[in-house]
């Protein structure tokens, strides 16, 4: 769930996206910069679903985003 907040005369809100497996620390996004309450709900609320397609599993380790680049190059140019 998103913290929704006033600083100054701009919105900003914070999001906790889960715990990273690695680090086993909570991942939370924060963005400022908002015109209106709107806005920024709006924009955490993107930022949650998306976290949701990608089954609420955040890559933050580069050898799996590599491994998965390579197994895709792999499968298109393998032949």
């Amino acid at each position: 769930m998103a913290s929704i907040k006033k600083r100054g005369k701009t919105w900003s809100y914070n999001v906790s996206l889960g715990i990273d497996p690695i680090t086993k620390k909570q991942i939370q996004k924060t963005k400022s910069g908002f015109l209106t309450r709107e806005a920024a709900k709006n924009a955490a609320a993107e930022l949650e679903y998306r976290s949701k397609v990608q089954s609420g599993r955040i890559t933050t380790n580069n050898r799996d985003k590599f491994a998965n680049v390579v197994e895709d190059w792999m499968s298109e140019y393998s032949h």
